[in-house]
């Protein structure tokens, strides 16, 4: 596993992530191994499916399963270019967690608060 775990490194590394996100990843990638007990090489959508209902089981929080499901999906999709394994993997819906976008026109008209408060 040492040598897969330099490779995601710098594979993250190539695509300009921070030094917390690729420790991250890679940390979520040696605990999915550690789980099996084998390299993640061997194991596919079925294995991943069981470690992600364990992260269920233990009830992490929905934005900490969902960094499990991004370090996984990079694994295999650039590491080990395997994309097919992570194809249909789940994504938690984060309570609370607003995804609402204002358009450009209602940011920056005159009655919007943060136009106002951007002229002062």
């Amino acid at each position: 596993m040492r040598r897969l775990r330099d490779k995601m490194r710098e594979d993250l590394a190539l695509r300009g992530m921070s030094e917390n996100t690729i420790a991250t990843y890679v940390g979520c990638a040696r605990r999915f191994a550690e789980h099996f007990g084998r390299s993640p090489c061997g194991l596919g959508a079925a294995e991943i499916r069981a470690f992600l209902l364990g992260l269920v089981e233990r009830r992490v929080r929905p934005r900490t399963f969902n960094v499990y499901v991004a370090a996984l999906a990079f694994l295999y999709s650039v590491t080990l270019e395997r994309p097919e394994r992570v194809a249909a993997m789940p994504r938690m819906r984060v309570p609370g967690a607003s995804r609402r976008v204002r358009s450009i026109r209602a940011a920056t008209s005159p009655s919007s608060p943060t136009s106002s408060a951007a002229a002062r």
